[in-house]
């Protein structure tokens, strides 16, 4: 590890002590912080790799299409934790045509987690779903009337955000202190995405109806008001949902 690497180890750490319910400690890790960030002529977005440079692309969903839900789920862990997201299409070889892409935009330790969620809350939808529709068809229901999945998809992603934005509100409230270094990252972070997503000159698609179903829906809320989530999951990646 080279010597700047290591100061911007050091001054990582202090931050992180800044935030310390003790008052005293708090105040001597943010100012020995300060110290050092003047002395190299630091930024805090070099200190945190908060750069143009840094940002990453991650693709969470390939196919000849993408389902209405498959959206509406990227949409929700991209808003939780504060990534750019986009749709594109890529040539495959394998079918000599282009295939839609689902791309989150965002530093890498939030990409990781955000894409371990959206994986998660997947498979919870699509496990979920197979066995609500095996109960409907057991009790008599043949068919499922049109758009029942999506709906049912669209219940259980609004139930587990409010679940995840209540958890989050009461972490917040619990936290004592939030250093200034920890209050601007995310507006860094924002910015820095904002800005590549404008590179990247896309065009504003269309949105199609989707048809809903009432039933659907609601079944969706009571099974995703049971999804569990191990702590509340904020936009810096400091924590996830668990299976």
């Amino acid at each position: 590890m080279n010597d700047m690497k290591k100061i911007k180890e050091r001054i990582k750490k202090l931050l992180n002590l800044s935030s310390s319910p003790n008052e005293n400690e708090a105040a001597l890790a943010l100012k020995k912080a300060q110290e050092l960030l003047e002395k190299y002529e630091l930024s805090m977005s070099e200190v945190f790799a908060v750069t143009y440079d840094n940002i990453h692309e991650a693709h969470v969903h390939a196919g000849r299409r993408i389902p209405k839900w498959i959206v509406w789920l990227a949409s929700m862990i991209a808003e939780i934790f504060e990534l750019g997201i986009y749709r594109h299409y890529k040539l495959d070889p394998a079918l000599n045509t282009y295939i839609p892409l689902l791309t989150f935009v965002g530093f890498e330790a939030d990409l990781l987690v955000a894409d371990y969620c959206f994986h998660f809350l997947r498979r919870a939808i699509e496990g979920n779903y197979r066995m609500k529709r095996a109960e409907l068809r057991a009790e008599g229901a043949q068919r499922l009337p049109p758009g029942f999945k999506n709906s049912y998809a669209l219940g259980f992603i609004k139930a587990v955000e409010e679940k995840i934005m209540l958890l989050t509100r009461c972490n917040n409230l619990g936290q004592q202190y939030v250093s200034p270094a920890q209050a601007d990252l995310p507006v860094l972070k924002r910015n820095e995405i904002q800005k590549y997503m404008e590179n990247l000159n896309l065009r504003k698609g269309r949105s199609n109806k989707t048809e809903l179903n009432h039933l659907g829906y609601v079944l969706g809320v009571s099974d995703g008001s049971k999804a569990s989530v191990l702590r509340p999951v904020t936009g810096n990646g400091s924590s996830a949902l668990t299976d």
